[in-house]
């Protein structure tokens, strides 16, 4: 643990003045890298999930139709897409 102390100053019209403060601690280096490794370890000081679920799934549930329909296009398309394209290969197109 560090021991320090802080000189807060303020200046007005009629001068400036300036205070040192009482003594404070502060964590060494391996007690602040400790400190985060517990907090990410056990999820403290992080937002929780909505308590409601029927909330998260009205936000999911239309991201995952789009991105179901946009792969299950892609794969209908693919084939007629993939002839197209051979056909014009091989016919010395571009």
């Amino acid at each position: 643990m560090n021991i320090n102390r802080i000189i807060i100053s303020g200046c007005t019209d009629a001068g400036c003045t300036n205070v040192l403060s009482q003594q404070f601690t502060t964590p060494s280096e391996l007690d602040l890298i400790f400190i985060i490794f517990y907090r990410s370890l056990y999820h403290i000081d992080r937002p929780e999930l909505p308590s409601n679920p029927s909330l998260t799934w009205i936000a999911v549930f239309p991201i995952l139709v789009v991105l179901v329909s946009a792969a299950a296009l892609a794969l209908w398309k693919r084939r007629p897409l993939k002839q197209l394209i051979n056909s014009k290969l091989r016919n010395g197109e571009r």
